[in-house]
């Protein structure tokens, strides 16, 4: 699931969850971890954003100074060389 996030435009929350189906047990690190059914449990996240919400990232957030940009062929990712 996608959302955008409010700090700034452009970014954007990518979540992901499993719901159990019927009651079942994972085993994580030699544990055994019991699950009933309709259980969520949150997965892994990451963020998407437009190559100006990188920049702000970098610069605002990160406190660098962008000295050279890359952009893919298919202009899908943005590659940048940065200094403090």
């Amino acid at each position: 699931m996608a959302r955008s996030d409010d700090r700034h435009a452009g970014l954007h929350l990518i979540t992901r969850h499993f719901r159990a189906e019927q009651d079942l047990s994972a085993t994580v690190a030699s544990r055994e971890i019991p699950m009933q059914r309709g259980e969520h449990i949150g997965l892994n996240f990451q963020y998407t954003y437009t190559p100006d919400a990188f920049r702000w990232l970098l610069r605002d957030q990160g406190g660098l100074e962008i000295v050279r940009e890359f952009e893919s062929p298919d202009a899908r990712f943005l590659t940048a060389i940065c200094r403090k």
